[in-house]
């Protein structure tokens, strides 16, 4: 992944930061954040934009300052080589645990709504095999391909949002604020680590041409997720929103049009394909990178195949089951996501911006 070689166009990193962004969330944050802020989880959906919008634009700040050099240069360049390396070894380390939270997520659905009889390793060996073909094949051709199903990706949703509108329920909105607002701070805390995930985009900016499109990709990403959040609501109601694993794949089941185009729900299914297809592919892929670049491997593209299959014993070990999945979700993810997603890139560029002022003193 040569910087000379890569080129992104603007339009192709903003597909890939909505696509990043709604990932694996569609299925799961409606009803993380239907069990806390209960009728006002729409609230959190509206607070949750403004959030993103300043999130990551810290993080176009912080990527900026690179100037067209790749992370591990720029860092080594900044804090030294050994630090670097356990800063960036640090930062893999949150990458390792974001695609073992996301294989397992992909495998538990499918053998729970689609495969019942699959076993988890078969999915996992299956996603992950692709997927390390599109990341040997590079970042390019990922984007490319990104660009080419996004259309069918964005249609579906506008379909799926469509196609419900009748269904909707006004007073599922009610009662308003019943618990005050303390119900909905702790929704909104259980939906940001979604948000920091996009810190592991930092590491592709130097084969960007313009940061802005990672800004409104990744706030147009949590539109989305709040759109599906404020339909879901609508549609269901609280009691079926935090009973239901999936209620936005639900939302497939209750389209009927004429009684004959009914239970759709593969529009929901389809949509969370291709976005948590992308997102687990640009993880391995900077995951890939950053790692060759630690041991010193100049191609990034001889260690793929031999990670790919290595995943899958890791993924399972660091989610040994869906109980495990839930509770690390609800009691450990957010302060993980903090520590990596948040302190670590902000004290890097904290560390960098004393260390530039002191050396102009």
């Amino acid at each position: 992944m040569q910087k000379e070689s890569v080129i992104i166009s603007s339009k192709q990193f903003f597909i890939i930061s909505i696509m990043f962004l709604v990932g694996d969330g569609i299925l799961y944050v409606p009803t993380i954040v239907a069990t806390s802020a209960k009728e006002d989880s729409w609230i959190v959906g509206i607070i949750s934009i403004i959030e993103t919008l300043l999130i990551v634009w810290g993080y176009a700040r912080l990527a900026n300052g690179m100037k067209n050099q790749s992370l591990p240069d720029y860092l080594e360049k900044e804090v030294g080589k050994w630090s670097a390396k356990l800063l960036l070894l640090f930062f893999i380390a949150y990458i390792l645990v974001d695609i073992g939270l996301m294989v397992y997520e992909i495998g538990s659905f499918l053998i729970t709504i689609i495969l019942p009889e699959t076993p988890i390793e078969s999915i996992a060996l299956a996603l992950l095999v692709v997927i390390s073909f599109g990341v040997k094949l590079g970042i390019e051709t990922m984007s490319r391909a990104s660009e080419i199903l996004f259309p069918w990706f964005f249609g579906l949703f506008i379909l799926l949002i469509a196609f419900n509108i009748p269904n909707v329920h006004l007073e599922n909105f009610q009662p308003f604020l019943q618990k005050g607002s303390a119900p909905i701070f702790e929704a909104n805390m259980q939906l940001l680590p979604y948000v920091f995930e996009m810190s592991i985009l930092i590491a592709i900016f130097p084969f960007v041409r313009n940061s802005k499109a990672y800004v409104l990709g990744s706030t147009g990403g949590v539109l989305m997720l709040s759109i599906v959040i404020v339909i879901a609501l609508l549609v269901f109601g609280v009691q079926t929103m935090t009973s239901e694993v999936f209620p936005s794949y639900l939302l497939g089941q209750e389209i009927s049009i004429g009684g004959f185009f009914q239970r759709i729900e593969v529009i929901m299914a389809i949509i969370w394909f291709i976005s948590v297809f992308f997102k687990v592919a640009f993880c391995f892929l900077i995951f890939n990178f950053l790692l060759t670049s630690v041991v010193g491997i100049e191609d990034h593209r001889l260690l793929t195949l031999p990670l790919a299959f290595s995943f899958i014993p890791l993924c399972l070990a660091i989610v040994p089951n869906t109980v495990y999945l839930v509770d690390f979700i609800v009691t450990t993810w957010l302060s993980y996501s903090v520590m990596f997603g948040v302190l670590l890139p902000f004290l890097i560029g904290g560390f960098i911006m004393l260390k530039k002022q002191l050396h102009k003193q």
